[in-house]
């Protein structure tokens, strides 16, 4: 009897690390996600102070690259912890920004418009 009930306890207590390890994870995926946005952000801003059209294009393209690298991540995050799905959501608007190469599925959005999601959705991201 004994030795079924420690059983029982280590498998509750094994039970509780392995979940509070998935929360660890998801937190952290989501946190190196938001890192990615806020790179983006002061990219963003960057591109709109940018002296010349090649310059603003170059900032803006490394600004989305930087959005589509959180995109994995903020998946990954929201699997395990439902509070990272508005910010998977919002990442996959990047795929309706305009594209400087004039492709057939040229979007009509930019980075702009999501700011301020994307700085609600993580904290201590610049806007």
């Amino acid at each position: 009897m004994k030795a079924g009930r420690a059983a029982s306890i280590l498998a509750v207590a094994l039970s509780g690390f392995a979940l509070s390890a998935c929360g660890n994870g998801a937190s952290s995926l989501g946190k190196q996600a938001c890192g990615d946005v806020a790179k983006s952000i002061i990219l963003y801003n960057e591109s709109l102070r940018a002296g010349s059209p090649a310059a603003v294009s170059h900032l803006t393209e490394e600004a989305t690259v930087e959005l589509r690298l959180a995109l994995p991540l903020a998946a990954a995050a929201a699997d395990d912890d439902t509070t990272w799905q508005p910010l998977e959501a919002t990442l996959s608007e990047t795929n309706r920004f305009s594209r400087a190469d004039g492709s057939p599925n040229q979007g009509k959005m930019n980075e702009g418009e999501l700011i301020t999601a994307l700085t609600a959705q993580c904290p201590n991201v610049p806007s």
